[in-house]
């Protein structure tokens, strides 16, 4: 009988079919099994594990909430935001982008007519926003677009400031994910699985890639898994003569919290917490996750700063 040794170096991935939005995909031949296991594993990194770009925070003139009209617009603000929120764009660093719009007139106003400050690129340009009525309707606007993962509530967006509206943010570009298991053919044996993937994109990651990443993913935790990562850091920590540290002058320490460069976002929620420079920041890192409005994301900026700076 046939085991996973035999065939490891024997499966094949071809490519079916692939477009900008849309891939099929094909692995064989897998042991019997393996097709479901490998295709659920496979489905759940895609849908949830991706980093994307969404739109979280807007402000528009006249608008102070959700829950009113402009003068001119025929869509409502809640219209207004659900359009915005199908926004898909690329953003090429960790930087947030800004979207301005100020447009004046009748006609449709489409994602295309935002204009992009920033390293990014609005993917669904002929996307509908809104559209004026009147001759003297006019819509200013200026959305925050940043990268992540998965999803994001409003309330992880929050900011202190009048006029902005946070939003629910998914960053996600696989939209949808399906597998099939057949059957495939090695040597005599008949009856192995070929496992069959499609993979759906909002436009913004091809396919192949979001595939790619997937794999990637899986292939770090499963690393994890069988003590890779543990046996490396102690061969390395052996190799390596002790790390002294380093530490802060008080200088240092007094570096106010605007001036460390982390994003607005988390900024404002370090400030909310009373965390008002460096100092107080090293002190609190264990803390972190305990900081509301802060999140997975904030915490993450926040400590590949303290480590490439080897701030402790």
């Amino acid at each position: 009988m046939l085991t996973y040794k035999d065939l490891l170096d024997k499966v094949q991935l071809k490519t079916v079919e692939q477009k900008k939005d849309f891939g099929r995909f094909v692995f064989e031949p897998l042991p019997v099994g393996f097709g479901h296991t490998l295709g659920s594993v496979l489905r759940r990194t895609l849908l949830s594990s991706i980093p994307g770009a969404a739109v979280t925070q807007v402000k528009i003139d006249g608008a102070t909430h959700p829950f009113t009209t402009l003068p001119g617009v025929r869509e409502d603000v809640v219209d207004l935001l659900l359009n915005i929120k199908k926004i898909r764009l690329k953003i090429f660093n960790n930087q947030p982008v800004i979207l301005k719009l100020d447009h004046s007139g009748t006609g449709e106003i489409k994602a295309g007519d935002l204009e992009v400050v920033g390293d990014g690129e609005v993917v669904n340009t002929g996307l509908l926003l809104a559209t004026l009525t009147d001759k003297k309707s006019k819509l200013s606007m200026e959305l925050t677009a940043e990268s992540g993962v998965g999803y994001e509530s409003a309330e992880e967006h929050a900011v202190n400031k009048v006029g902005v509206i946070p939003l629910d943010s998914v960053f996600s570009p696989v939209t949808e994910v399906s597998y099939r298991v057949g059957l495939a053919r090695f040597g005599q044996e008949t009856t192995l699985d070929s496992l069959e993937v499609e993979i759906k994109t909002d436009g913004t990651v091809v396919p192949s890639e979001a595939l790619k990443t997937a794999s990637t993913i899986l292939q770090d935790f499963f690393a994890a898994f069988s003590h890779e990562k543990e046996e490396e850091a102690l061969t390395s920590a052996a190799e390596k003569p002790e790390d002294k540290g380093s530490s802060l002058g008080e200088q240092e320490l007094g570096v106010a919290l605007e001036d460390l460069g982390l994003s607005t976002r988390t900024t404002n929620a370090l400030l909310k917490a009373k965390i008002k420079n460096l100092g107080e920041l090293v002190s609190k890192k264990d803390e972190l996750s305990k900081i509301k409005g802060l999140g997975q994301k904030g915490i993450g900026e926040i400590l590949e700063l303290l480590k490439k700076q080897d701030w402790k």
